[in-house]
């Protein structure tokens, strides 16, 4: 019952036949629904007959171990072979040992020569099928290549149709790959024109408040001169030159517009000129309104260090 029930469902997922190496490189290269489709269908039958074959497989083992324990029963019981009935079974009865000796090897050799027979018979019809065996396999090979060669007529066109498709898909997301790269071009461009502008004017800035530093530092400097002068009337001249310079930078620093990373820095020098500008009142308290005129003159040590910082700035800008 077990072995029935195993080979009926053996029989019910049994796969289709396999194709030939040509079948299945031809269906490889098209790939087509069609084949996809009949592919699935053998997997899911390859998997129902390895499924069916396990059950199958569990029950013929639980029948065999049955078998075999009951076998090793029946052996047990078996009583003991009584040698006179085994003689007279045999044939042997009131035969020499000679006579025994001849028969037994008679019925060997007439066993060795129906075995011979047999193998020379089965030798003659393996012979005899093989040609028949080829030539149903190339029949069988013709009539698959046929149906190969339908089958890829039939799929041609659409599978043409399906590949034109994906070609325009292709053009059509290029096209639209390319117009987002073209966008993002043009936007990464604006954003670094902006940035770029955007650091020009704080190095403008920057540049600006350096050289009212170095403005400052100088003023410091004609500060400590003025207070070394010879005489008091030079001293006041002195002051009151460097009150007017202070002035004339304090207003131009007031009226600097500057960017919020460099507003610290700016409320800084501010403080400084307000303070220097403070101690240059007490010495020329006369002095009320008094401002230079025009733009500050730079000295040539204020160029070079300006220009210093521009070229190091570009340089950076560059690598950037």
């Amino acid at each position: 019952v077990v072995t029935a029930a195993a080979a009926k469902a053996a029989a019910s997922a049994r796969p289709a036949a396999p194709a030939s190496p040509f079948h299945n490189e031809v269906e490889g290269g098209l790939q087509s629904d069609m084949i996809w489709e009949d592919s699935k269908r053998q997997h899911a039958h390859s998997c129902a007959l390895e499924d069916a074959a396990c059950v199958a497989a569990r029950a013929l083992g639980g029948a065999l171990k049955a078998l075999r324990e009951r076998l090793a029963q029946l052996k047990e019981e078996i009583p003991t072979p009584d040698d006179a009935l085994e003689a007279i079974a045999k044939n042997h009865d009131g035969l020499s040992k000679a006579e025994i000796r001849d028969k037994k090897m008679f019925e060997g050799q007439q066993e060795f020569n129906y075995d011979r027979s047999f193998e020379l018979k089965l030798d003659e019809q393996v012979a005899r099928w093989k040609p028949k065996r080829s030539e149903a396999l190339a029949r069988a090979e013709r009539v698959l290549q046929r149906r190969l060669r339908r089958r890829v007529d039939q799929t041609r066109p659409r599978m043409l149709h399906k590949l034109t498709a994906f070609a325009d898909a292709i053009t059509d997301a290029e096209g639209v790959l390319e117009k987002v790269r073209q966008d993002c071009k043009q936007t990464a461009t604006a954003e670094a024109s902006q940035m770029e502008k955007e650091r020009r004017c704080i190095q403008e800035q920057t540049q600006a408040m350096l050289g009212a530093a170095m403005f400052i530092r100088e003023e410091k400097r004609h500060m400590a001169d003025a207070f070394n002068a010879a005489s008091s009337r030079e001293r006041v001249k002195l002051m009151r030159m460097a009150l007017g310079r202070v002035r004339r930078l304090n207003h131009d620093m007031k009226s600097l517009m500057v960017a919020n990373d460099l507003k610290q820095k700016h409320s800084i020098l501010l403080y400084s000129l307000r303070m220097l500008e403070a101690r240059l009142l007490t010495e020329c308290p006369d002095a009320k309104n008094e401002m230079e005129e025009g733009p500050l003159e730079q000295t040539p040590e204020h160029h070079q260090q300006l220009d210093e910082a521009k070229r190091h700035f570009e340089d950076e800008l560059t690598n950037d």
